[in-house]
């Protein structure tokens, strides 16, 4: 089937259930204060126990972020402010600004895999809303200083620390990279952090700081990391998309740049079917709740762009565009193609 085709088919799943988005949200609530209980119940006597209630919590807030990122769409209920005040009550949760957010996601599924809409500053283009990628011609044209900073920017350890701290200590609460919208951007990002510390505050009186921190902390780690590599995963594999114009195609893109992670099943339900990606950015307005309907429908769409968890894992080594080959490659597969040369004024593989 053409791409045209498989729109026109996730259309036709494009509209939302009250009842199943109540339910859904009641559920998420249940399980987070569900959560959060048994950590307050267990943190004294049973600490293992906690950590492991954190890391299904931190499941659950990504869940809690799914019909969020729903809301932002506008896919969640049928009334725009309905998505808008369930969208703020959440964010409090997810520790993700509500509007600042959507106004970065629009721009995401805007340009998901131009090449030309990058921000052009600096050493090397900046992918906007999404991790930095640059094709191998940019990356030969760097200083030595500029490729060692690349380097350390696609490191599976800064993507899995640096990242998540940047993000949730730094990027959502401080929008200084992000001029457009600045003004309702710090709005959203300051009502919300006012949100998150008066409902710390509010525990801590509850229960004690120290009890809290060993709760909170573990939870917001986990769901941080976990976060970060979903939305790695979700656009970061060998056979992306990426393209110049005029050969760019918002929905070849949406399509075949966006990848099918296959989650075991309690975990996809856990987490709002996140997994799902390439359905849900071929039509954003399908609610998270009908993306596994969608792909039981058609088998054959669970094939495209089909990531599982050790794919996405190895695929943490693939950080270059090789525009010849329509695919990322690793630094090692660019020393065996391009062997370094002695003399720096030549540029290998030039």
């Amino acid at each position: 089937m053409t791409i045209a085709g498989w729109l026109r088919v996730a259309e036709h799943y494009a509209a939302c259930s009250l009842r199943r988005s109540v339910q859904q949200l009641a559920a998420t609530v249940v399980l987070l204060v569900g959560g959060y209980a048994g950590m307050v119940l267990t943190v004294e006597r049973a600490y293992p126990l906690t950590l492991a209630l954190a890391a299904f919590t931190a499941l659950i807030m990504i869940r809690a972020f799914s019909i969020q990122h729903d809301c932002q769409h506008g896919s969640y209920f049928v009334s725009r402010r309905a998505n808008a005040w369930v969208g703020r009550v959440l964010c409090v949760v997810t520790l993700v600004p509500q509007g600042h957010h959507r106004r970065l996601h629009a721009v995401h599924h805007a340009v998901v895999g131009h090449l030309d809409k990058r921000h052009p500053g600096g050493a090397f283009p900046r992918t906007r809303a999404d991790f930095d990628v640059i094709t191998v011609r940019e990356y030969l044209a760097l200083s030595p200083r500029d490729r060692w900073m690349y380097r350390f920017l696609r490191h599976p350890l800064v993507i899995f620390t640096i990242v998540p701290l940047y993000l949730f200590l730094y990027s959502y609460r401080f929008p200084f990279l992000h001029p457009a919208g600045r003004r309702r951007g710090w709005i959203s990002t300051q009502c919300t952090n006012l949100a998150i510390a008066a409902g710390l505050c509010a525990a801590a009186l509850a229960i004690g700081p120290g009890r809290l921190a060993a709760i909170v902390l573990p939870t917001v780690i986990i769901y941080s990391i976990v976060g970060v590599w979903l939305f790695y995963a979700q656009h970061q594999y060998r056979g992306t998309y990426w393209e110049h114009r005029p050969d760019w195609d918002f929905r070849a893109a949406a399509l075949l740049g966006s990848s099918h992670l296959v989650l075991p099943r309690p975990v996809a339900w856990l987490t709002g079917s996140i997994g799902l990606h390439h359905v849900h950015h071929l039509c954003s307005g399908i609610p998270n709740y009908r993306l596994q309907e969608c792909l039981d429908d058609h088998p054959e769409l669970a094939q495209i762009s089909r990531l599982t968890v050790a794919d996405s894992l190895r695929g943490l080594q693939f950080a270059l565009w090789d525009e010849s080959r329509r695919r990322l490659i690793s630094f090692a597969e660019l020393r065996e193609a391009c062997p370094p040369v002695r003399d720096p004024a030549i540029t290998s593989c030039g």
